[in-house]
């Protein structure tokens, strides 16, 4: 991510989450709301959340022993490393960065209405201020 206003901080993507589905009592909306769109839904925490991926996390990554690689591809140097392992490097506690989801698969009404009105709650509450609800494509499958 190159802008924490791109998605919702780590912390309130875990509140998403873990709200309780209102009719199937058994699930968390975060099943239905998958963060990242990640086929199964779990836990934002655990893979999808993206840092902000600047010169402070490159810094970061060096003193952890990983190094810069060139790519053609890129026509840059940069380092090689995915969502994956740097929440897991959050995890571990190696590593700490601010993380973000940015984007969402919602696979039914009853997420879409959640996710909505989460984020109507998040802007009343001035703790989350972007321009989310002009620029969110939000589809639904049923």
């Amino acid at each position: 991510m190159e802008n924490n206003g791109d998605g919702l901080p780590l912390e309130k993507a875990i509140q998403l989450y873990e709200i309780k589905h209102p009719t199937q009592t058994d699930k968390c909306i975060g099943e239905v709301v998958r963060a990242g769109g990640h086929g199964v839904g779990i836990h934002p925490s655990s893979y999808v959340s993206q840092p902000i991926y600047n010169d402070d996390l490159d810094k970061k990554l060096i003193v952890l022993g990983y190094q810069y690689q060139y790519s053609d591809i890129l026509e840059k140097d940069y380092i090689s490393i995915n969502m994956g392992e740097v929440a897991k490097l959050c995890n571990d506690g190696k590593l700490d960065v601010e993380r973000y989801v940015d984007c969402y698969h919602i696979d039914e009404q009853i997420g879409l209405n959640i996710f909505v009105n989460f984020i109507k709650e998040m802007d009343k509450a001035n703790t989350y201020k972007s321009d989310l609800q002009h620029e969110c494509i939000c589809k639904s499958y049923y």
